[in-house]
């Protein structure tokens, strides 16, 4: 496999220049702006991260200015682009020393306990759109000497990137040039060189060392490295992944699992295929708790009206052949209850304890039945359902509010009967809404109808203890959790016990319960689908889960119902995927040497996924021009190599 190489040389040298003022950088930002706007009309600048042009490449995470040429035929207005960057600099209170702005999912915006977790997927597609053109060359290095000798000045002491074309004799990608609060230069270039094979993993990584330590002229014993590999599993939809990230000290490509340390960053979608008949029962909870607010927030001379008439299920045209459909699966449902016995699934031992549930006995990781398929087993309705999750399920089919209640009264009608002969009637003992309570109160010989009730309210609660129901069925059923770690949040009452003013809030508290609940559960399928963690392993993601997710119904719909989680992993619970056949999408090796007077380092990049800076299509294919060798493998590796190397005495050392 052929793969472009790119040499990114940085050289620091000392510099006398003070460091400018507040005042100064401004007039510095327009007489920049102004200058490249003289060479091209097109060029322009931008303050971003310089992880978002190098990628994994970018070790420590710095804010850049990067010049480019608009791809597109607009030309930008150039007062804009100062506008943005002068009020990064007049506004904000900040220091000339250079320091970086915290980077996407940084410790300090996303620390929650030792867990990170965000909601916005940072994943960049190979089938990106260019969004930069290249600057001519001998352009950027007259720009940059002018900054070099201080004629022109870069805001807030930034470092200034500057986009190449590669057409020249070194394949120069990429120039720029930074000046430290000391006063230090350092200058910088990118360049396009030799091929990379798959396979040669030893001896490409043996001739780095080589090559860093040559032209370090140092001792290899001081030569400190450290190692970064990502795996990324693609799942079922195109916003579902799993990202594996794994830093080493050791220079190798192949993983050290007894050193490494992974973390775990997974995208899910919470509409995802395999939990889908879940989430489409939330979502009709939610329609139905809006649809009473609505009642209550208009005049009583309306609510009536309003209520008899309201479609339920918009997509269900009501009509007496659906409605006929729905009484008669009601009464055979009731009269099969008679006969029938369920029980109630129970955690009895404590997570991450493995056996007993399945067949490979105590300590052991083989079960029986899988994640993936108890949910199909609760969603198929193969569990052990009570009466009143079996009525949810065709009740919650009505068209409007009128077939609705007609169907309230004839399954009360029925259970009444029932209970008048003598029969029993399965309903799971931990449940209480309004509708359990009116059956219990039947069995008490209590006959009377509660038809004042809400019947909507009604069957909203009784939704609700079924979904909890079915949530808590998969987490016990692989013993992934203890019992009472899924219990309801404290405040809320019972359902008997709300008053009219307080049922609305206190469901949506229930939905966002169920929400959190729905969120771990596809965390957990998500894993399960692209890795096949240890039960050990994923009963310890299932309790990180459970302490760090607190996402609402309104924050998932606010994020297109995607979900996004970091947390740490243990590298031994991945030891059969990493070490397997299983290609690394990325892998960077740093390695770096400094004393007193000198310091240099060298980094590595091979990624399926080109730099921003250097899309596919561009690429130079010159060392395997018929592609012989990129068709023997489906990946394309992209490899980048850095330097740096300080000259004279480092001004911090003293």
């Amino acid at each position: 496999m052929v793969v472009n190489v790119v040499i990114f040389d940085l050289l620091i040298g000392l510099c006398t220049n003070p460091i400018i003022s507040r005042k100064m950088a401004i007039a510095g930002v327009e007489a920049l702006q102004a200058y490249i706007h003289s060479l091209d009309p097109k060029y322009t600048l931008e303050k971003l991260s310089s992880s978002e042009i190098l990628k994994e490449l970018a070790l420590v995470s710095k804010d850049i200015i990067f010049i480019y040429k608009e791809p597109l035929n607009i030309v930008l207005n150039g007062d804009y682009e100062v506008k943005t960057i002068l009020s990064d600099v007049a506004d904000a209170e900040q220091t000339l020393d250079g320091s970086p702005l915290p980077a996407p999912f940084s410790q300090s915006d996303l620390t929650l306990g030792e867990y990170l977790i965000g909601n916005a997927d940072q994943t960049v597609s190979s089938k990106q759109v260019t969004k930069y053109a290249a600057v001519q060359l001998q352009h950027a290095r007259s720009l940059l000497s002018l900054i070099n000798t201080g004629k022109l000045v870069t805001p807030s002491s930034l470092p200034v990137f500057i986009l190449t074309p590669g057409d020249d004799y070194q394949k120069t990608i990429l120039l720029g040039m930074e000046r430290d609060e000391n006063g230090v230069i350092t200058t910088l270039s990118a360049n396009i060189t030799d091929a990379f094979i798959e396979g040669n993993n030893k001896m490409f990584v043996d001739q780095m060392i080589e090559q860093h330590t040559k032209k370090s002229c140092m001792s290899p014993f001081e030569l400190s490295s450290t190692v970064k590999s990502t795996y990324r599993i693609q799942g079922v939809t195109d916003n579902s992944h799993v990202e594996l990230h794994l830093t080493w000290d050791t220079p190798t490509m192949e993983v050290p699992v007894s050193e490494a340390t992974t973390e775990l960053l997974l995208t899910c979608s919470l509409d995802c295929e395999a939990s889908h008949g879940l989430w489409n029962d939330l979502q009709r909870l939610v329609r139905f708790i809006k649809l009473i607010q609505s009642w209550k927030s208009g005049s009583s001379d309306e609510i009536s009206g309003d209520r008899m008439n309201a479609v339920l299920n918009p997509k269900v045209e009501s009509n007496p052949g659906l409605q006929g459909d729905i009484l008669t699966r009601l009464t055979q449902v009731i009269e099969e209850d008679k006969h029938t016995y369920i029980g109630e699934t129970r955690r009895k031992k404590p997570a991450g304890v493995t056996g007993g549930v399945g067949s490979g006995g105590p300590g052991s990781d083989v079960f029986d039945v899988s994640l993936g398929q108890v949910v199909t087993q609760v969603m198929g309705g193969e569990r052990s359902e009570d009466l009143s999750d079996k009525l949810w399920t065709i009740l919650s089919e009505c068209s409007t509010y009128k077939d609705l209640t007609s169907a309230f009264q004839l399954a009360f009608q029925k259970i009444r009967s029932n209970i008048q002969e003598g029969c029993k009637v399965n309903i799971l003992s931990k449940k209480c809404s309004r509708f359990v309570s009116a059956v219990r109160n039947l069995l008490k010989g209590d006959y009377s109808n509660p038809g004042y009730w809400d019947k909507l309210e009604i069957l909203v609660e009784m939704g609700i203890e079924k979904l909890r129901t079915d949530y808590s069925y998969v987490f016990l059923k692989v013993d992934l959790v203890y019992e009472d770690q899924l219990a309801t949040p404290d405040g809320i009452p019972k359902f008997s016990e709300m008053s009219g003013d307080e049922w609305g809030s206190h469901m949506l508290s229930y939905v966002n319960y169920l929400t959190r609940l729905h969120t771990i559960l596809s965390i957990l399928l998500q894993v399960d689908d692209c890795i096949k963690l240890p039960h050990s392993a994923l009963s310890h993601l299932t309790l990180a889960a459970f302490e760090t997710v607190s996402l609402t119904y309104d924050q998932a719909e606010n994020n297109d119902y995607r979900y996004q989680l970091r947390c740490p992993l243990s590298t031994l619970n991945i030891k059969k995927f990493v070490t397997g056949s299983k290609l690394f999408s990325t892998w960077s090796l740093h390695l770096s040497h400094e004393n007193k007077k000198r310091a240099m380092s060298t980094s590595s990049l091979l990624t399926m996924n080109p730099l921003p800076i250097h899309p596919l299509q561009e690429q130079d294919n010159r060392e395997d021009p018929d592609m012989t060798l990129a068709r023997l493998s489906p990946f394309q590796h992209y490899r980048l190599v850095t330097n740096c190397i300080k000259l004279g005495t480092l001004s911090s050392k003293g």
